[in-house]
């Protein structure tokens, strides 16, 4: 023992298991996580120590079971360092990000954009999963269910939805989700990502009702109005256009206005 754990008699440790089996009800003492041992070259690895009590009729022995951990240490540090990079880099996202386990269904992870987009602690979400759901806009709420099972495990799950925020407001998402199988082809993961659109959005509605206005002002007007490309191809027509012609709009563009053009002046 001294040869691979120097100063192991004073560590206390060894006194304590060797007092506990000396009880007649034990078994096996564990050493702790990890007890550093020493090669005959200095250097050092890291061991998991059980110490088992073996009795006899006419006595009882100590067997002590040493396992080198440096594989298995190694494997563990890795994967805490993979956790952090994981961690870091899903915390700083201004998206969520977002694993499942569909099986169960039980959410695994959501990463602490979901507090700023919907406005709800994550610690309520991890309690009751179907908050997320619920939180979105009723007129949505059945259409992304439904969209969600029907497309997730072909790979292509990708929609847009409200979410009301408890204030009231609305922020629009747009929220793509992938199946992971192991290596046996079984599915164990859904992860996904839920992107913050409102902006899009509304800059969507905004070209929208300026459209609408810009419509509403030259169908009113009696004047021909048209727009084209730098090309020379309409795309816009006002009634007044069709009606001075003769012909739907839809027919004339393109380059098709064109044939509305005396062919000596075209």
């Amino acid at each position: 023992i001294e040869l691979l754990f120097p100063g192991a008699r004073g560590d206390p440790r060894w006194r304590d298991p060797a007092q506990i089996l000396a009880s007649p009800l034990a078994l096996s003492v564990e050493m702790g996580s990890e007890v550093t041992a020493h090669r005959k070259d200095g250097s050092q690895f890291p061991t998991q120590v059980t110490l088992s009590s073996i009795r006899t009729l006419e006595s009882t022995f100590v067997l002590v079971t040493i396992v080198d951990v440096t594989e298995r240490k190694s494997t563990q540090e890795k994967l805490k360092e993979s956790d952090a990079r994981f961690r870091e880099f899903a915390e700083n996202l201004k998206d969520l990000l977002w694993i499942s386990d569909p099986r169960v269904p039980k959410l695994i992870y959501a990463s602490p954009a979901y507090e700023r987009l919907w406005g709800r602690p994550l610690s309520a979400l991890y309690a009751d999963f179907s908050q997320g759901i619920e939180s979105i806009h009723a007129d949505d709420r059945d259409r992304v269910r439904q969209n969600f099972f029907a497309t997730v495990l072909k790979g292509n799950y990708d929609t847009e939805f409200r979410v009301v925020r408890p204030d009231g407001s609305i922020v629009w998402i747009r929220d793509r989700g992938f199946p992971i199988f192991d290596e046996h082809g079984e599915l164990v993961r859904v992860t996904g990502i839920g992107e913050d659109i409102t902006e899009r959005k509304q800059a969507e509605e905004a070209l929208q009702e300026s459209e609408h206005k810009f419509r509403l002002m030259v169908e009113c007007l009696p004047q021909l109005i048209w727009t084209c490309k730098p090309d020379g191809q309409c795309d816009f027509l006002n009634q007044q256009w069709s009606e001075y012609t003769g012909i739907p709009a839809a027919e004339q563009l393109g380059l098709n206005w064109l044939e509305q053009v005396q062919p000596v002046e075209r």
